[in-house]
């Protein structure tokens, strides 16, 4: 009896996740052709046509925040440059921290005597400086 319960809730899982991977996926857009909501089965088109709404079939499954109706398709949006810029620059300011975090604690460890953790610790300082390099040199190049 367990071996029967087991084997029919695997092949439920299954299903569902086969399922989930075939499922199409409706994007309702409004009259400004904006993206307000997604649902995954087929919204009520009488419905959507009282509120001049219209829906997209997709087989992509994207966040709402990151979708955008173009030219009669579903996709994804291209960030914008001043979006690029402040990701870049956030990503510039973490690695900024990781460094100084190490370095802190590189310089206890020497202080402590601890020569193969502060030669570690000075190993990790090398890597995040050459990706703040690369972090940098991108900055520059999506500056331009």
């Amino acid at each position: 009896m367990k071996i029967l319960l087991v084997t029919l809730v695997l092949l439920f899982l299954l299903f569902s996740i086969v399922s989930s991977l075939y499922a199409e996926i409706y994007y309702v857009i409004n009259k400004e052709g904006e993206v307000i909501v997604k649902c995954y089965y087929e919204p009520d088109k009488d419905d959507l046509a009282s509120r001049d709404e219209i829906a997209v079939k997709s087989n992509e499954d994207i966040p709402l925040e990151e979708v955008e109706y173009k030219n009669g398709k579903i996709q994804r949006k291209t960030k914008i440059q001043e979006e690029i810029i402040s990701d870049e620059q956030e990503a510039i300011v973490i690695i900024q921290r990781q460094i100084l975090q190490l370095t802190i604690e590189k310089e206890k460890a020497e202080e402590l005597g601890f020569i193969e953790l502060a030669r570690q610790l000075q190993l990790q300082i090398d890597k995040f400086k050459e990706e703040l390099k690369r972090a940098e040199e991108d900055l520059s190049k999506v500056a331009e």
